[in-house]
């Protein structure tokens, strides 16, 4: 029992030595985007499946920020381990100068994924962001 509250004590005071990372909005706009940027994500994403030749990708919806961020929302299935399709799910990505800066999927295509949430905010013309982002 010792051992669990130093444990939890411990865990406490070290979580309170972390500062949070301050956010900012970021505008964005609806934009047509190079098809070699989508496909470089789709390739990204194809490299986590199982079966990455069964990967099917719709919804597609683009954005770009004032910055020059590319941002790619969509949805995507592929088939599991056993051979079946999972069901479509959420992803979203930001890139920059050819770098993907973050990128999520739905693991379970709620509305509290990071995915979905990301493209929400940038269909409110808007995304939000880490402020070391922002400013480039």
């Amino acid at each position: 029992m010792k051992k669990f509250i130093f444990a939890a004590a411990a865990a406490l005071t070290l979580s309170a030595c972390v500062e949070p990372i301050p956010k900012a909005e970021l505008p964005v706009q609806k934009a047509s985007i190079p098809q070699s940027t989508v496909n470089m994500v789709h390739a990204v994403m194809r490299e986590k499946m199982k079966d990455p030749e069964s990967a099917k990708f719709r919804r597609l919806v683009t954005y770009r920020s004032g910055l020059g961020d590319q941002i790619i929302c969509g949805e995507y299935d592929a088939k599991n381990s056993y051979g079946g399709y999972t069901g479509y799910k959420n992803y979203y990505a930001r890139v920059r100068g050819g770098e993907i800066l973050i990128m999520h999927t739905d693991s379970t295509g709620s509305y509290t994924d990071y995915a979905h949430q990301g493209c929400a905010h940038a269909a409110t013309g808007k995304i939000i962001a880490p402020a070391a982002h922002v400013t480039g």
